[in-house]
């Protein structure tokens, strides 16, 4: 039999690893195309109708930028949308860009905007440059909000409501970004952390808005076993969610765990199991019956009531989010390490304790 380290790791029922005391949390490539303008103007429109034309005196990186001329039209500019902008609902995505006003340039509009549109209302978030001939770079962040359905890097020489032509500005590598960290284990795929903080042992999560979200749900509607270290900042009775697809939820309330396998069939762990400060290691096994069968278990130790039914398990409503939900209002107030899923296996109490004598060290026990 393998150890359980080894186990562990090769386990061919692992589906979701993160081990965030060991993941770099930095920012995406960069997510627009033609950003510095070396194939002139592709990939990007104009707004309005204004001019966009290839620039190869002034220039701020490489051989080419791009000159803006404004029209006779208000906020007119050029413009590029993000692909697939659905993924990054909830995330605070940044925009930025080297850029020059003219100095004969009658209105103070120059900038840059990240816009975002629900369908119905557009929303920009500006920074504004100098109208002095000199280079600037400027950023601009934003939450991308839950109902975006469209998301667009604008680069104007007149974001204004006063119509006036022929106002010049001049743009180079531009840039749109979002948070994401690579996972150290051995899928090596990709989550978004938004807010949360690193901390040596783990992602602190600040209880308001953070949360860890993904591209996959690999739990669905399968048999499951999850593991965790969670270290409470504090406790409320407010249900925090520690991992969730918005059909299977594990969560925090007051001093104990919660987990239901359809959002409304509601278990619980034995009470007084969280306290503000203590780590503590939880793991929730979870059968494919209909109604599926839970168990609880803390530092090893099975925890509440045997055998309790948490719903019908069934596909989730997101891809897999840690800490919060998308909705971004019930974040963990907690440190979240080591966070382990298994499908289609339920471990039995022996193996979970042995993975807590295991990795228990590392946390000061």
């Amino acid at each position: 039999m393998l150890q359980v380290k080894e186990r562990f790791l090769y386990n061919p029922n692992l589906v979701l690893y993160l081990p965030f005391s060991e993941m770099e949390v930095g920012r995406s490539p960069n997510l627009l195309s033609n950003a510095g303008f070396e194939s002139g103007t592709t990939g990007w429109e104009a707004v309005g109708n204004a001019v966009l034309e290839s620039e190869t005196t002034i220039i701020k990186a490489g051989a080419k930028s791009l000159k803006v001329t404004s029209g006779d039209q208000a906020y007119t500019g050029a413009r590029q949308y993000v692909l697939n902008p659905t993924k990054y609902l909830g995330i605070t995505a940044s925009a930025s860009t080297q850029g020059r006003a003219d100095s004969g340039n009658t209105q103070n509009g120059t900038d840059i905007n990240l816009q975002t549109y629900n369908g119905s209302t557009y929303v920009s978030t500006v920074s504004i440059f100098a109208r002095d001939d000199a280079w600037y770079q400027k950023t601009v962040s934003v939450k991308i909000p839950t109902n975006t359905v469209s998301i667009a890097v604008k680069l104007n020489p007149n974001d204004t409501a006063v119509v006036d032509a022929d106002e010049i500005a001049y743009f180079d590598e531009v840039e749109f970004t979002v948070p994401q960290s690579m996972s150290k284990d051995h899928y090596g795929r990709i989550i978004h952390p938004e807010g949360c903080s690193w901390r040596p042992q783990g992602f602190l999560f600040d209880g308001v808005d953070d949360i860890v979200t993904s591209e996959f749900d690999s739990v669905v509607a399968k048999a499951c076993t999850i593991m965790v270290w969670l270290r409470p900042t504090a406790v409320d009775a407010t249900t925090r969610r520690v991992l969730s697809n918005g059909k299977l939820d594990l969560s925090m309330v007051n001093n104990n765990l919660a987990f239901s396998s359809d959002y409304y069939t509601t278990t619980a762990s034995s009470g007084a199991c969280l306290y503000a400060g203590k780590w503590v290691f939880a793991a929730v096994t979870r059968t494919a019956a209909n109604p599926s069968v839970v168990n609880f278990y803390i530092n090893g130790v099975k925890s509440g009531v045997a055998n309790q039914s948490s719903g019908n398990p069934a596909a989730g409503s997101w891809n897999i989010s840690v800490g919060n939900r998308p909705a971004g209002d019930r974040s963990c107030k907690s440190v979240i390490d080591d966070l382990r899923v298994y499908t289609d296996e339920v471990m039995e109490q022996p193996e979970i304790q042995n993975v807590y004598l295991q990795t228990k060290g590392q946390y000061g026990l």
